[in-house]
C-alpha cells in the first residue's frame, strides 16, 4: 500500500491537503480538476517525493541570471524528484553514487503530466550541500538540455567540461566551497582544446 500525501506551502509551514491510499504508485494524479502542476509537494511513495516549488524557483532564478547559457530552458517543464532513502554503503559502486541527473520524461508520462524532463536528486547529498552547491548542481543539469533539439547532452559532452572548468572537479563534494551563482555573476567557461585536437564540422 502506498500513501500519496498532497501538501501546500502557506508561506510559513507545510499544510497537508489530502492523503490518498494507493495500491499502485503508478497513477495519474488529479485533484480538483488539476494535475501534478497543481501541487507544491507530493510524496509518491516511501522513497520518492516531488518537491517542485523550491527547485523550480531556483531554476527560474538561474535562467534569469544566465539566459545566455540556458535561456532556452523552461523550468516549469521540469519535474524535480528527490530520493529520501538512498545512502551510500561500502558496497556502493562509483557509478551508483550519482548526485543529481536529468532525463527525458517517458512519452506517456509526458503526455499526461506536461513535464518534458525529470531531475532526480538525492536527499543524502542535498543535506550536505551549501546553497551555492545546490545552485551549481541544478545549473549543471539545466546546461545538459540541448537548445537545438531538446535532447540531453551526455556527461562527456560540452556542458560537463564547462562546469568542471568553472568550479573544479570536486565542486559537488561535501565541504567544498564554491561561489554562489545567484549572489555573484559567474563566467561559465570550458577547457581549452588540447594541442592537436581537431574540430570536425558536420
Amino acid at each position: 500500500m502506498y500513501k500519496l500525501i498532497i501538501e501546500k506551502n502557506d508561506g510559513e509551514e507545510k499544510i497537508i491537503i489530502d492523503e490518498i491510499n494507493l495500491t499502485d504508485p503508478n497513477v495519474l494524479v488529479k485533484y480538483n480538476g488539476g494535475t501534478l502542476k497543481s501541487f507544491d509537494r507530493i510524496r509518491l511513495n516511501e522513497k520518492q517525493i516531488i518537491d517542485q516549488t523550491p527547485y523550480e524557483n531556483i531554476a527560474n532564478k538561474l535562467k534569469a541570471e544566465y539566459a545566455s547559457y540556458i535561456g532556452h530552458v523552461i523550468p516549469s517543464k521540469i519535474l524535480f524528484v528527490i530520493d529520501d532513502e538512498w545512502e551510500p554503503t561500502e558496497k556502493t559502486s562509483i557509478n551508483s553514487r550519482w548526485k543529481i541527473k536529468i532525463k527525458k520524461t517517458p512519452g506517456m508520462v509526458r503526455d499526461l503530466t506536461g513535464y518534458d524532463y525529470i531531475i532526480d536528486m538525492r536527499r543524502f547529498w542535498l543535506d550536505q550541500w551549501t546553497k551555492a552547491q545546490t545552485y551549481a548542481a541544478v545549473m549543471s543539469q539545466l546546461l545538459r538540455i540541448n537548445a537545438f533539439d531538446g535532447t540531453i547532452f551526455n556527461y562527456t559532452e560540452d556542458y560537463h567540461s564547462k562546469m568542471l572548468a568553472t568550479f573544479g572537479a570536486e565542486y559537488l563534494e561535501p565541504d567544498t566551497e564554491i561561489q554562489n551563482m545567484l549572489e555573484n555573476k559567474i563566467t561559465i567557461h570550458g577547457f581549452e582544446k588540447a594541442n592537436g585536437q581537431m574540430e570536425i564540422m558536420v
